[in-house]
Order: C-alpha cells, then sequence, then structure tokens
C-alpha cells in the first residue's frame, strides 16, 4: 500500500508514476511503516523477484501495477 500511495502522489504531480526516487532509506521506511528494516528489504527482493518491482537502490519502477494493487489488498485497475 505503500508504494502504490506514493505511485499516486507522484502522478497527481505530474510525475510518473511507474518510476520514481525513494526519498526515505530503507530504514525511515520501516519506521515509518513500524516495520523492521529487514522486513522492507525482504519485501521489496520478492516483488522483484516476482516482476512487480524493479528496484536500484532508490530508484523504484513498478512493472505491474495491477499485481501492486490486489498485493495492496486493491481491486486491479
Amino acid at each position: 500500500m505503500f508504494l502504490v500511495s506514493l505511485s499516486e502522489r507522484f502522478a497527481r504531480r505530474g510525475y510518473s508514476e511507474n518510476e520514481f526516487i525513494l526519498a526515505m532509506s530503507r530504514r525511515d521506511i520501516a519506521s515509518y511503516l513500524r516495520l523492521a528494516t529487514e522486513t522492507v528489504s525482504r519485501v521489496l527482493a520478492r516483488f522483484q523477484k516476482s516482476g512487480v518491482l524493479r528496484v536500484d537502490r532508490k530508484e523504484v519502477r513498478i512493472r505491474n501495477m495491477p499485481a501492486l494493487r490486489e498485493l495492496a489488498g486493491q481491486n486491479p485497475e
């Protein structure tokens, strides 16, 4: 849900909804979501392995938005 929300915010501002830079570190994201840093890293790696995302350091490319929305508990568009 965190990545879907970021994507939507970028789109509303006229930026790409599928490719963006995470301004927060994994530690900051984990703190914000009240998770362990390792959990955030594992989830991003799992999403990448399944082809939903491509992550390169802080750069995120959403490759399959319907699948990401489904994982977030939303109906795919």
